[in-house]
């Protein structure tokens, strides 16, 4: 058996594990991402490697998932709107500091890629995987292998306009998807509502400043404020899906994040509507939208993927 480690930076921690050549990890290390963020990536990997070494398990190679600008032939990282990671030269400190082999992708593409080969997309060949986290990534994987670019901006659905003119985005645009339906901008919008609507229920539930995705979704029949703001939220995910169906034409549309363990709550809309919204439905293949089935550890296994 073969094991590799598999590191998932995110916007708000950084997840590692090792994963062995089925797919399946044996152990994850997750911190938080501090204002240094190789810091967190370093203390991660550092874990990985003491467990492997308690094991007496060799790995040699490393796959990373970043939400960054990077050169994939250097490694070196030189934007990340939503993360202070910038001008490391990855490849280069992974070899020095771990002697590690190191492969570097966007992180939607890894989750993508590990989806496609362990989860929801593996009975496919060609799948889009769409998280829905701190903001939105979009992982396309064609013939199995994922669409890859030097610099890592490609599947950036997050930053195309779904608003002209609208919302200002971390990205310094106006109008981004990602200003709309990520769980950042779902939250946001929780508040404003919160505070514009003093006397509603969702004050006895939801603390303001810490709004918890799980009880909001809960309530969304029981009270109409919540239900209103989930509506909005999720019709703009509807033209998200139905965007990428018409210019992708995948086999499966995932959906990932921690929105996804919401089940039918956002995945039966976007069936309903992609149904009846997406190009010609009546003379091609239905696409049907699903949920994730690697969870959190998508980004692991797929990043593990990398160097497999």
């Amino acid at each position: 058996m073969k094991y590799y480690f598999g590191v998932d930076v995110g916007g708000m921690s950084v997840k590692g594990g090792v994963v062995d050549e089925d797919g399946k990890v044996l152990f994850k290390h997750t911190c938080k991402v501090d204002s240094d963020a190789i810091y967190s990536v370093d203390n991660v990997v550092c874990a990985l490697k003491e467990f492997t070494k308690n094991k007496e398990i060799i790995v040699k190679k490393c796959g990373i998932g970043v939400p960054c600008i990077f050169d994939k032939s250097t490694g070196v990282v030189s934007y990340g709107n939503n993360l202070d990671f910038k001008g490391v030269n990855l490849k280069e400190h992974f070899l020095k500091k771990f002697d590690l082999e190191l492969e570097i992708a966007n992180d939607a593409t890894t989750a993508g890629l590990g989806e496609a080969k362990f989860g929801a997309g593996k009975d496919y060949s060609n799948s889009v995987l769409i998280t829905i986290g701190t903001g939105i990534g979009c992982g396309i994987i064609l013939d199995k292998k994922p669409i890859l670019s030097n610099s890592s901006a490609v599947g950036e659905l997050s930053h195309t306009t779904i608003v002209v003119n609208g919302r200002k985005c971390t990205c310094g645009n106006r109008g981004c998807l990602e200003a709309y339906c990520s769980m950042t901008a779902l939250y946001k919008d929780i508040k404003r509502e919160m505070l514009k609507n003093r006397q509603s229920i969702l004050w006895e539930y939801l603390n303001v400043n810490d709004i918890d995705g799980r009880v909001f979704f809960s309530l969304i029949e029981k009270d109409s404020l919540a239900r209103k703001i989930y509506q909005r939220f999720i019709n703009y995910l509807k033209i998200c899906v139905t965007n990428v169906a018409n210019l992708l034409r995948p086999d499966v549309i995932i959906i990932g994040g921690g929105v996804s363990a919401q089940g039918d709550v956002i995945i039966k809309p976007l069936n309903e509507h992609l149904k009846e919204h997406v190009f010609a439905p009546e003379y091609t293949a239905k696409i049907p939208v699903v949920s994730a089935k690697n969870g959190n550890d998508a980004g692991i296994i797929g990043s593990a993927c990398l160097v497999m």
